[in-house]
């Protein structure tokens, strides 16, 4: 509702009243000294009925419409847990399940870097074997 009013009223709308119009007043005994000449006329000296009378509030009133909105804000925060029950049981029972499934992943992902180790090992192994075992050319034709 407050946007549809600010929009109509960015439109030129306004619905303005009496009450909703701020006044001010400049009490006499402030003095006003300008850089100009001219006399600051057009300030209201009117302080007496410058802004309406403000009511005090009812303090039992303001209790009671506190205590209607608390217990309105708890009827619907437990509305909206019973209506949400569910899908939040749902969740919880998937995280429940995604943290199982890592919990089971670890041991794999553990075994899986010992087998890349053992590959690793391995296979430098070959190289150096390779290099071993490959006849040496150079003595070869030393010997020849």
């Amino acid at each position: 509702m407050q946007a549809m009013s600010s929009a109509l009223s960015l439109l030129g709308y306004s619905h303005e009243s009496e009450r909703s119009q701020t006044k001010s007043a400049i009490s006499e005994n402030i003095h006003i000294d300008t850089k100009t000449p001219e006399k600051l006329t057009a300030l209201s000296r009117d302080t007496k009925n410058a802004n309406q009378q403000v009511n005090t509030q009812d303090l039992k009133k303001v209790q009671e419409r506190q205590e209607m909105a608390r217990v309105i804000g708890e009827i619907a925060n437990n509305t909206i847990s019973i209506a949400t029950y569910e899908e939040r049981e749902k969740i919880n029972k998937l995280g429940l399940e995604k943290f199982k499934l890592e919990e089971q992943k670890k041991p794999l992902v553990t075994m899986m870097l010992t087998v890349l180790k053992w590959q690793r090992l391995i296979s430098r192994l070959a190289v150096l074997h390779r290099k071993l075992t490959k006849p040496n050319r150079r003595l070869i034709t030393t010997l020849a």
